[in-house]
């Protein structure tokens, strides 16, 4: 997850934006390192851009969440998703 994120914060400094995919494949890989708190702020971050997240955006934040048994909070984001 530490150099998925490196890389989101790098792409501005080498003027390159990043896309849903790029914030996506970070989300998840927070999800898979435990990270769900990064990863929920990831898809935030995604959506107060002018970037569309998409159900794959979603999904990968739930799968942290679910990880760590923070059913509610998927509920609700899954809830927020419709």
């Amino acid at each position: 997850w530490a150099p998925a994120l490196a890389l989101l914060a790098s792409a501005g400094t080498r003027a390159l934006r990043p896309t849903a995919l790029t914030f996506n494949a970070a989300i998840a890989a927070c999800a898979r390192g435990w990270q769900w708190a990064r990863g929920v702020e990831l898809l935030s971050t995604l959506q107060a851009s002018s970037l569309q997240p998409s159900v794959s955006s979603f999904n990968a934040a739930m799968s942290g969440l679910e990880r760590v048994g923070e059913w509610a909070r998927a509920w609700f984001m899954l809830d927020d998703m419709r």
